[in-house]
């Protein structure tokens, strides 16, 4: 089930929502991709795609936080450093079972737990990462024009 954009997950800043709406795009292509095993390709380039605008992405809302004297910059730079960890690990899983799919070597049930499991952290990550951390900016962000980088 697709992850749908809701205003509530604005955090008040338009290149922070913008990056928010795009990674929500990625994962629900993620999806669509692994619940066709013949996309396989196209799952490996949606999940590249989405480590490398997941490190622009973090980079911009770091810069952000450093020019706004974000109290909290520390503590959100080290979730995003477990995040990039963690999608580290699902791009290799994403690869492992790209070449299965590739070789004819799939095991039984093994398509089920990869997306299970990418999308299980692929939603935590999105919705609790941004309900929980991200909108703790919000307060700070409002006092700032919305384009503020």
């Amino acid at each position: 089930m697709p992850i749908v954009w809701r205003e509530q997950m604005s955090v008040g800043n338009d290149l922070i929502d913008q990056d928010h709406r795009y990674l929500v795009c990625l994962i629900n292509s993620i999806e669509l991709a692994m619940r066709h095993p013949e996309d396989s390709d196209a799952l490996l380039s949606f999940v590249g795609e989405l480590v490398h605008y997941t490190h622009f992405h973090f980079e911009r809302e770091e810069r952000i936080q450093k020019k706004m004297l974000y109290p909290q910059a520390g503590a959100h730079r080290e979730v995003h450093q477990e995040i990039l960890a963690h999608i580290g690990e699902l791009q290799a899983d994403v690869r492992e079972y790209h070449e299965h799919v590739r070789d004819g070597m799939l095991v039984e049930g093994e398509r089920e737990l990869v997306i299970q499991r990418v999308m299980l952290l692929l939603r935590e990550w999105v919705l609790d990462h941004v309900l929980k951390h991200d909108k703790r900016m919000e307060p700070y962000l409002r006092k700032l024009p919305a384009n503020f980088e």
